[in-house]
Parts: structure tokens; C-alpha cells; sequence
């Protein structure tokens, strides 16, 4: 899924989502591989660690990781409560149904507008 996909994804995404995750971590290049045929799938992080697929979708944290890896050493801030929202830069605030949610949307954006990820 390309970025602008995976946004409005997440715009209409009530809650966590697994298949969203896995887009988003396969955008900034996580891989999955076969060790053997017929073998359960593992996934290699983007410097090649075998990882799972973070919860960018459920976990602040991992959502702070996700907009780390789109764009290293860039501010931004998220709001929680009844309306949550995020923003990156001068990206534009983004809204969320969770905290997480509007990060990875923030991100996404701000990744977009500075041309960082497609």
C-alpha cells in the first residue's frame, strides 16, 4: 500500500488494526521471509533484525517508532482523550480514533510532504 492509501486507511480505521500495521511496516521496509517452504513467515526489520511487526496501530510507543523511522530527528505531538490528534512539523493536525492511530496518520503525512517515504 502506498502512503496515501495506508492515511485514509487509518482515517476510517476505528481501532487497532493488524493488516494496517503490516502495511505500514512493510513501507519503510520491513521484509518476510519463507526460511523454508511450507514454514511459518518471519519479518526482518529494516536493518535486518528478525523481528515481529510492531503494534503501530495500538501502541503509542510503537506509533513514536513508526514516526521516528519515516522521519528521524523530527518533533511533533499528540493529543489523547475524546478527540485525539497528532501533528509532525507543519505537517497539519491529524485526527485519530486512538492517539497511536493519529500519529501513524501524522507521520504518514509529514513523510509525504517532505517526500521521505511515497
Amino acid at each position: 500500500m502506498r502512503a496515501n492509501e495506508l492515511i485514509s486507511s487509518l482515517e476510517g480505521a476505528s481501532g487497532p488494526n493488524r493488516f494496517i500495521d503490516t502495511q505500514m511496516a512493510i513501507l519503510i521496509g520491513f521484509k518476510k521471509f519463507r526460511p523454508v517452504p511450507d514454514s511459518n513467515a518471519v519479518w526482518h526489520s529494516p536493518d535486518g533484525i528478525v523481528t515481529n511487526i510492531p503494534h503501530f496501530t495500538r501502541s503509542i510507543h510503537e506509533a513514536k517508532l513508526f514516526a521516528e523511522m519515516v522521519l528521524p530527528g523530527h518533533v511533533g505531538a499528540v493529543t489523547w482523550g475524546r478527540e485525539p490528534t497528532a501533528q509532525i512539523n507543519n505537517s497539519g493536525i491529524c485526527e485519530g480514533a486512538t492517539s497511536p492511530i493519529a500519529l501513524c496518520r501524522a507521520a504518514l503525512l509529514a513523510g509525504l510532504q517532505a517526500r521521505a517515504i511515497r
